[in-house]
């Protein structure tokens, strides 16, 4: 008799200690997820945020129409490019360039920027569109995007560099 009051009173124990096991594990788990909601939770760096707003601002002015023959900013540089006798009074590539003026101005304020578009092909590399404002890049930390446009004979990379300041 003395034995079986042995056995169930070990059995009682060990359901104790796998009940306090559970527990430990269930806690670990809640805090684990805590620490995961909290950590994606915080805000993005500063230079990631700048970096998409760089981005966006790009994109948006190549997809902007110009008041030439309602073409976009992109369309007008790659007819710039070809030389296309198109928007008379200015031509593509001086549209491009007031535009690109205008809304860099408008949008980085007084930030300091580089916007270049340049053909590069086989045997060939040249400016189409260039506006500089300030230093930037330089020998300054700048936020950098771009965009690259196939053409028959090569391809056009438009890059925007943005030096906000410190």
């Amino acid at each position: 008799m003395e034995s079986v009051y042995n056995y169930k009173r070990g059995s009682k124990k060990a359901q104790e200690e796998m009940f306090g096991f559970i527990f430990v594990i269930i806690l670990v788990s809640f805090l684990v997820v805590g620490v995961l909601i909290f950590s994606f939770s915080r805000e993005r760096e500063p230079v990631s945020r700048e970096n998409l707003r760089v981005n966006n601002l790009l994109n948006a002015m190549m997809f902007y129409t110009t008041e030439c023959e309602e073409k976009s900013l992109a369309d007008l540089i790659v007819a710039c490019k070809e030389s296309e006798l198109i928007c008379l009074l200015s031509g593509p590539c001086g549209i491009s360039q007031e535009n690109v003026e205008r809304i860099l101005k408008s949008s980085l304020g007084k930030e300091d920027y580089y916007f270049q578009a340049y053909f590069t092909g086989i045997g060939q590399n040249f400016s189409i569109v260039e506006v500089k404002k300030g230093t930037c890049p330089g020998n300054r930390e700048a936020l950098k995007a771009n965009s690259i446009y196939s053409t028959d004979d090569g391809k056009i990379v438009v890059e925007l560099y943005s030096c906000p300041f410190p």
